[in-house]
């Protein structure tokens, strides 16, 4: 076995166990290294990778989690414009929701009126559900019986001259010119 390389099944405590993986920062850039630079692919001393082909194969290069990271980042960029375009849709449905309910309401509205509009007061039938609409019949309903008893009651005290109407009593038939009795019948 080398000096670098342990065995899972043997625990020495003279050999070092850890092994320092550098930051994506400290990771050199493409500009900084060409793929075929020696100097980019030269291992650092005590890495297990110098020695054995096996993890030399596994080693991964700056380009390589360079080009995963940016997969992922356009990836999660495509997802944030899914979600931007689902609340979009989800905003549209509700618009066309409430704009649906506004109908239905106004269309519960206009029925109620037509079945019942003598004996209400229409103006107090309102509301922005089916139910605030129904519930609100009773009031208009009370609110109509309130006011025509109201109005029969003041019917009943006013006096009505019996017989003809009233006439001017200023000018008589006897005082007036023929000329002043046809204009007068004219202007009625």
């Amino acid at each position: 076995m080398d000096d670098h390389t342990m065995d899972l099944g043997e625990h020495r405590t003279d050999e070092p166990t850890d092994v320092e993986i550098p930051s994506l920062e400290e990771l050199p850039t493409s500009e900084e290294t060409s793929p075929g630079d020696p100097s980019a692919l030269d291992p650092s001393p005590g890495d297990p990778s110098a020695t054995d082909p096996a993890a030399a194969s596994e080693t991964i290069h700056p380009e390589t989690l360079r080009a995963d990271l940016e997969r992922a980042v356009s990836a999660l960029g495509e997802r944030e414009a899914e979600v931007a375009l689902l609340r979009t849709s989800l905003h549209e449905a509700h618009d066309a929701q409430a704009s649906l309910q506004l109908q239905v309401v106004e269309s519960h509205r206009r029925a109620l009126l037509a079945e019942i509009g003598a004996t209400v007061v229409p103006e107090l039938v309102r509301g922005a559900t089916v139910q605030e609409l129904d519930a609100s019949v009773e009031g208009a309903r009370a609110a109509y019986t309130r006011i025509a008893e109201a109005t029969r009651a003041e019917l009943t005290t006013q006096m009505v001259p019996v017989g003809a109407s009233p006439r001017d009593t200023h000018t008589t038939s006897e005082t007036s010119t023929p000329f002043e009795r046809i204009a007068r019948g004219l202007r009625r």
